[in-house]
This record gives structure tokens, C-alpha cells and sequence, in this order.
């Protein structure tokens, strides 16, 4: 895939880039990291989410629209956070899930993933 962004990592998209993602049973994230053909690194976008379901070539989960990002230099952000409140707000998750999802954007933050 070439051109955009990676809207998280702010790194242009090219041919050649590679993602690998690690998602976990029961877990409420996903993690992947992004490469160019070259081998260097652009960068993690791990992406908080309901724990989904892992098939022999697909994975499905909600997303919780919160996201953290790792850049090469080790900056980390959190993105999205109004997302996840206003899906709360509106009803489309529960308070006890938001609140599982902020405990997991600290857990993340707090360690060297």
C-alpha cells in the first residue's frame, strides 16, 4: 500500500512496508509494528480494543478507538481518548468498560511493550 499516513505513527505509508501484529486471546489490545522494506522501524501503533476473535487468516474485535503509539526515538502518545469517553457517553460501551479500557492504556504506558 503506498501513500497517507499511518494516522497514529504520523509515517508516510510505501510499497514494501511490512506490519506485523501480535493480538493476543482475551486481551484488550492489539499491537503492530510497522517496517519499510529496508528493515528499519516506523513505529507501534498498539490499537485498544474488545477481545476478539482469532481465525486461521483474520482477527475480528471492536475497536475502543483509544490508541497508544511507540516512534522510533521511544516517544510514546495516547490518541483518541474523547473517542473512547463520547462511545461511553453515547451508550455504545459501559462505564465498566471504559474503565477497563483507561486501566489498559496505563498498564500499556507503565510497560516496555
Amino acid at each position: 500500500m503506498s501513500g497517507g499516513i499511518y494516522d497514529c505513527l504520523g509515517a508516510q505509508k510505501q510499497v514494501g512496508d511490512m506490519a506485523i501484529t501480535d493480538a493476543k486471546i482475551n486481551e484488550y489490545y492489539t499491537a503492530t509494528w510497522y517496517c519499510p522494506k529496508d528493515g528499519s522501524f516506523k513505529g507501534t501503533n498498539i490499537n485498544l480494543n474488545m477481545p476478539g476473535g482469532i481465525y486461521a487468516f483474520k482477527i475480528r474485535y471492536v475497536d475502543l478507538e483509544v490508541d497508544v503509539c511507540i516512534l522510533p526515538r521511544g516517544d510514546v502518545r495516547v490518541i483518541d481518548q474523547e473517542m473512547l469517553q463520547r462511545t461511553a457517553s453515547e451508550g455504545l460501551i459501559t462505564e465498566r468498560l471504559l474503565d477497563i479500557a483507561r486501566a489498559k492504556v496505563d498498564e500499556i504506558l507503565a510497560s516496555s511493550i
